[in-house]
């Protein structure tokens, strides 16, 4: 029978792991969207609708 220290350590390692690659997702994410929309906010071009237009796309607000 394995010792309970042994599974903390798994629960742990497996918690540490899913929240990095969590971390990763969000963060690439993040980034898909301002470079979805950065052109087009540095030139003036970028209004209200096409924000939220190039958010849904990259699946960055529920709808």
């Amino acid at each position: 029978m394995p010792s309970l220290a042994g599974r903390n350590g798994v629960l742990l390692t497996t918690a540490f792991v899913f929240h990095v690659v969590s971390g990763a997702l969000w963060t690439g994410a993040t980034l898909y969207v301002v470079y979805a929309t950065l052109p087009r906010a540095t030139d003036g071009t970028l209004g209200r609708e096409a924000f939220v237009d190039a958010a849904l796309l990259a699946g960055g607000v529920p709808g």
